[in-house]
């Protein structure tokens, strides 16, 4: 395993882990789940970072179409948060509710979707049917749900990354300062502890944030030209690029991470 120490007096920085079960869908309406890896130096808390992304585990459970993607995403009120996909009353809402943002009537009726009413939901085949032909008419809808899966699903990327500048009072009530823990190499030993034990326990790497402090950008800067870690940057469909730390392909040994 590899040892972190801090630059001034050699201190020893450990990790601790909370990483979530990916099946437990309590809090995680939109499918997300973040890993916490707390630093510590001689027993004080010295800093975090927080690692997130959308388990594959969770895809199907929050969106198992795309309109349920419209709904949590894109903000559709279709009043189907929470129940299940395959209770036949939640596709009459479904339908009802998607045309009605759509602004298109169903090709099976000559209703407008603003008069449409629960007596005017048809049976489930023909609900698939009209949905299909929506989406057949809409697919941008899909395209949104498929770049959105693919930036997130199994793509780690750095949520939230702090380092303190004393002891944390709120979990080492009985440590005195001050401590300052700035300076000494933690986030630096964050970012890479953490791409390390992505790759161990998920085989995932971790990418840079897409909303990076000026700080934060330079600890990226400075890993990306150092030849010690392995970075490479990754064009998502939403084309933007990012860099990533990725330990998933390194040589046998690289893997430190407990």
């Amino acid at each position: 395993m590899k040892e972190y120490r801090t630059k001034t007096h050699g201190h020893r920085i450990e990790f601790k882990v909370y990483d979530p079960d990916p099946h437990d869908k309590a809090g995680a309406e939109k499918g997300y789940t973040v890993i916490r890896i707390d630093a510590l130096v001689a027993g004080m808390k010295a800093g975090y970072i927080k690692v997130g992304y959308i388990p594959s585990e969770r895809w199907p459970l929050c969106y198992p179409s795309v309109w349920h993607y419209q709904e949590r995403v894109q903000g559709w009120c279709l009043g189907i948060r929470g129940k299940d996909p395959s209770a036949p009353g939640d596709w009459g809402k479904i339908w009802m509710g998607v045309h009605r943002y759509a602004g298109v009537t169903p090709q099976s009726t000559n209703v407008s979707p603003l008069s449409m009413t629960e007596k005017h939901i048809p049976d489930m085949e023909t609900i698939q049917q009209d949905l299909a032909a929506l989406e057949e008419r809409h697919p941008w809808y899909r395209e949104s749900m498929e770049n959105f899966k693919l930036s997130l699903v199994d793509r780690p990327y750095v949520d939230f990354i702090r380092v303190f500048k004393g002891p944390d009072p709120h979990f080492n009530l009985g440590n005195e300062g001050p401590l300052n823990f700035r300076g000494e190499g933690i986030s630096m030993a964050l970012y890479e502890y953490a791409a390390r034990w992505l790759a161990e326990h998920k085989d995932m790497s971790l990418r840079a944030s897409g909303l990076q402090s000026e700080e934060a950008k330079a600890r990226w800067d400075q890993m990306a030209e150092s030849a010690v870690y392995p970075i490479h940057e990754v064009t998502l469909p939403t084309k933007r690029t990012y860099r990533v730390l990725d330990y998933t392909k390194c040589p046998e040994g690289c893997h430190a991470a407990p």
